[in-house]
């Protein structure tokens, strides 16, 4: 019963006998339940004399995005314990965590294929306590939740059986109307979605004999609906201070930023609502720490633009990075960092990966000097034949190495990366041409680690045991 991908659009229905009139319509014609639907209670029976189709469910076109699972987030663990051994078998400490844990809500009438009203906030940690060897404990977490009452959703549901020649086509029904002609059945139920989050959580911790505990508590605000996120930190430590950090994302539209309003209703309207776009730091109540990470229209895409550090000595923001060249699909191809260094990157493999990365120099220069290391202008091919060099790899070795004694290169910082596509690197060369390599086993695990000359100076071992 989760909510899915909505693939198509229904029309929304906000009456229990819109929506029974609208399951009912055939042919351009209305029909009328047996039953008045506002003296049933739920589930609802309506005896219908047309053909339904078995098993249809309505849901509504929604805009509102849904805070949880749409019914319910069951752990089926009230306590969960884990328990620390070194190899000779002996205890080095436990950690215990709680959630909440309750059975459905049953209306007292049993009916299948229709469901029960979950406990939506189950599944929520709410302690967590953490003991030595000698099973003290020596901290403990505990969190608090809250519920959205302005975005709690009921949605309807029918659920309908088919009538064969005269015969209710479901056995666990053969009692509930006598006669050979027995009518089709509509349930009505409902579906609810709420929005949990959590609101407090309390650390204590002791000193290894359990005593003497100093307590921090912090405190989310979600001030914002729309994205549901944490708007808002209060931290109030064991020794009395407050530290409050305040967040704001695009759909807040926040102030005093570099970021043009169009952007940030682009974000929004694309769904891309996490980055924070300003957040600032106050000890009890002085601003000590700010930063805003400013965000444009870059060939479509929404890219990075600078990254602005507070300067507390006059409270105004400095840029600190200048985000400064795209590809096509919004990847970082040049930036430069707060002490002017402009570093510049290439990429491969579907550009899936960076596989040059260099600083003082610019994209451009960085690019034609690769072309004429590997001598060719299809770097694509070129680092696709060398996704798993070894030691007797010439070419990769020698591409290294004219790379490097390029001389529009002369103060750059160099380092290349090969990698076997949806398995990891496979090698590593740094700004003095050495190369590490990196070996995988059947599984894609890593499994050795070589140096430049093929030595092996680390070794995974994968050990199954319960």
């Amino acid at each position: 019963e989760s909510t899915g991908r909505l693939i198509q659009k229904y029309q929304p229905f906000i009456h229990t006998t819109d929506l029974l009139y609208k399951l009912m319509s055939s042919n351009g014609n209305v029909y009328q339940p047996c039953c008045d639907a506002n003296s049933i209670i739920s589930p609802v029976t309506y005896a219908i004399g047309i053909n339904l189709p078995y098993n249809f469910q309505v849901r509504g076109s929604l805009v509102t995005p849904f805070g949880t699972s749409l019914q319910g987030n069951v752990v089926g663990y009230n306590e969960v314990s884990i328990v620390e051994e070194n190899s000779l078998g002996e205890n080095l400490g436990k950690t215990t965590y709680r959630y909440k844990n309750m059975p459905d809500n049953y209306t007292g009438t049993f009916i299948p294929s229709i469901p029960t009203r979950r406990v939506i906030d189950n599944g929520q940690l709410t302690v967590e306590e953490f003991y030595n060897r000698e099973n003290t404990l020596v901290k403990k977490r505990t969190h608090e939740y809250r519920r959205n009452e302005q975005t709690a959703l009921i949605l309807g549901g029918v659920n309908t059986s088919l009538r064969i020649f005269g015969t209710y086509a479901r056995p666990e029904y053969p009692h509930l109307f006598g006669g050979s002609q027995v009518p089709y059945l509509a349930f009505y139920y409902e579906l609810w979605s709420e929005w949990w989050y959590p609101t407090v959580i309390t650390e204590t911790v002791y000193d290894v004999n359990g005593l003497n505990p100093m307590t921090n508590t912090t405190t989310n605000q979600y001030g914002n609906a729309v994205h549901k996120l944490v708007t808002k930190t209060t931290q109030i430590t064991s020794t009395g201070q407050q530290l409050v950090t305040t967040n704001l994302y695009a759909p807040d539209a926040p102030s005093g930023t570099a970021t043009l309003s169009t952007t940030l209703e682009g974000m929004s309207t694309a769904n891309i609502i996490n980055p924070i776009i300003k957040q600032e730091v106050k000890l009890d109540g002085t601003l000590v720490k700010g930063s805003i990470n400013n965000y444009m229209i870059n060939q479509g895409n929404v890219v990075a633009s600078t990254v602005q550090e507070l300067n507390t000595s006059d409270a105004t923001y400095e840029t600190r990075t200048e985000f400064q060249k795209f590809d096509d699909q919004g990847r970082i191809l040049q930036f430069k960092d707060r002490n002017g260094i402009v570093t510049a990157y290439i990429w491969s493999y579907n550009n899936e990966y960076p596989v040059v990365s260099a600083k003082n120099v610019l994209h451009l220069v960085l690019k034609a000097a690769i072309e004429a290391a590997a001598g060719t202008t299809d770097l694509e091919t070129f680092w696709l034949a060398h996704a798993n060099p070894t030691q007797g790899d010439v070419v990769w070795k020698n591409f290294n190495l004219n790379l490097r004694n390029d001389a529009t290169l002369k103060s750059a910082v160099i380092n290349t990366y090969t990698f076997l596509l949806h398995t990891g690197m496979t090698s590593e060369t740094d700004q003095n041409g050495e190369v590490t390599y990196y070996q995988y086993d059947a599984l894609k695990r890593l499994r050795y680690i070589r140096n430049d000359n093929g030595e092996v100076v680390k070794r995974f071992e994968y050990v199954y045991t319960n």
